[in-house]
């Protein structure tokens, strides 16, 4: 399961960072369009006008967060490696997460939806067991081996 949860990690990383790298790129292109258009429906003051700036608002920092999520879920992948799947379940969880809330849609949903296997997988990665102490040669069974 570790490895289950480790290569769906690793897809949910890619597929997070390349639409954050893309949206960035998009976004930065059209930015003096942007601004200008932001200027224009300000002086409008039009309901609708103003839904959309808030949207594109939205998307810039979903931006934001799709690439923190790669970040993150490359940590989790880190996380999961070393056999600590509850807390990586846990960082896989907020990567994918927040770029769906702070979009209010389920689009980055779908091409982030590796981080949602990787967490289901991540519960059942099996931490490394505890290596238990010999006994000595001579030491009575009750004598404390502290």
């Amino acid at each position: 399961m570790r490895i289950a949860a480790l290569i769906f990690g690793l897809l949910g990383v890619a597929g997070s960072g390349a639409l954050g790298v893309k949206w960035m790129t998009d976004i930065s292109e059209k930015k003096p369009e942007l601004d200008r258009a932001r200027e224009v429906i300000a002086t409008s003051g039009s309901p609708d006008a103003l839904e959309k700036v808030a949207k594109l608002d939205r998307l810039i920092y979903t931006t934001y967060t799709l690439l923190a999520g790669a970040v993150l879920g490359l940590l989790g992948c880190v996380l999961v490696f070393t056999r600590k799947g509850a807390v990586a379940a846990a960082v896989f969880f907020v990567a994918f997460v927040t770029p769906l809330v702070v979009a209010q849609d389920i689009k980055p949903g779908v091409i982030t939806s590796g981080l949602a296997l990787a967490i289901l997988f991540s519960f059942f990665v099996k931490p490394l067991p505890v290596a238990r102490r010999k006994r000595e040669p001579g030491i009575p069974v009750g004598t404390d081996m502290v």
